[in-house]
């Protein structure tokens, strides 16, 4: 019992401290300086960080759904806004050569202009089964 009463004390006693703001040490001119120009940089890119904010959001909560199927692919777009397309759009946009996708499975749109993509990839096949899931063929 002793000790909780002790620390309960000194609980108190540093909340009392900190509300009263005795153990923060006074500014000099050089930090407020310091302070006063960071807070100007980071109202010039308010715009640029809430933005960039938003992307990173938006990606982490849509990866969750990709693995389902049907489910819409998040990709990139030229502007910066994202798109959502099906894994047969993000496929032939691909092999057109419109959208360039990482090895970690992001995607973005690829402006080549008139340019065409020099690598020739096959159609997709799709495997079918009879009912018994034997004598498979990629059609």
């Amino acid at each position: 019992m002793h000790v909780v009463t002790r620390a309960r004390a000194l609980t108190t006693l540093v909340a009392a401290a900190c509300s009263s703001q005795i153990l923060q040490p006074a500014a000099t001119a050089a930090e407020s300086d310091l302070v006063t120009a960071l807070l100007e940089r980071t109202a010039q890119n308010r715009v640029a960080n809430e933005a960039a904010v938003r992307r990173q959001t938006e990606r982490n909560a849509f990866s969750a759904y990709s693995g389902e199927p049907n489910a819409m692919r998040q990709v990139l777009s030229t502007d910066g806004a994202w798109l959502y397309l099906t894994q047969r759009e993000v496929a032939q946009m691909t092999r057109r050569g419109e959208l360039a996708c990482a090895a970690d499975g992001t995607c973005r749109v690829v402006d080549r202009g008139a340019a065409p993509l020099a690598l020739e990839l096959p159609e997709l096949k799709v495997l079918t089964c009879n009912e018994s899931g034997r004598n498979c063929k990629f059609k």
